[in-house]
Parts: C-alpha cells; sequence; structure tokens
C-alpha cells in the first residue's frame, strides 16, 4: 500500500520548475509628505511600493510570485519572459532658461 505523503513529499520535491525572468522598474514617488519607492513590473501589470529600493523590490517579488502561483493554479497563461536585459538610467542635464535674443 502507497503512503500518501511520501508521494505527496516526492512529488512536491521533484516537481518541474521553469526560470522566468521579469523586468522590474523603480521609480521614487511623493507619498504625502515623504517619499516612496515603487517597484512595477510591466509584463504583469503588478506593483508594491517600500520605504527603500530593496524593500520594494522584496514586496514585489512576494507579490510576482503569489500572482504566478494564482495563475497556474487557476490554469491561466503564465506571462512570457522579458528575455532582454535593460538598464535605465537617470541623468540630470543644465542649460540656460533664459533665451538668448539676437541683437539687431
Amino acid at each position: 500500500m502507497k503512503n500518501i505523503a511520501q508521494d505527496s513529499i516526492w512529488y512536491t520535491k521533484y516537481m518541474a520548475k521553469k526560470v522566468l525572468n521579469y523586468r522590474i522598474i523603480v521609480e521614487q514617488e511623493k507619498k504625502g509628505k515623504s517619499r516612496v519607492f515603487v517597484a512595477y513590473c510591466p509584463a504583469l501589470g503588478i506593483s508594491d511600493e517600500g520605504t527603500t529600493v530593496d524593500e520594494a523590490v522584496m514586496w514585489l517579488e512576494k507579490a510576482i510570485k503569489l500572482n504566478l502561483e494564482v495563475l497556474r493554479d487557476l490554469g491561466e497563461d503564465i506571462p512570457e519572459s522579458d528575455e532582454k536585459e535593460f538598464v535605465i538610467l537617470n541623468k540630470k542635464f543644465t542649460f540656460n532658461t533664459t533665451a538668448s535674443v539676437p541683437h539687431a
């Protein structure tokens, strides 16, 4: 006679796993009088926030895992991975705000 608990442990241990790579964008935003960091995953359309970049990403990672588990359990399609790596930078630019008028 088979032991169901042992079968469950074996199944959980040897389940197929898939590695997915999703782009995460983090931006700082005002929230009342303070600032928060908002992490956003465009492929899944979900976001979360934190007081630091690391915290925002941690909360978003938990939300992504939960979202993928729900989609799997409902038999829905899992959105494709973002295959390309991206780098997004902020660059400050200084320019004269006073227009120079040519002399006649």
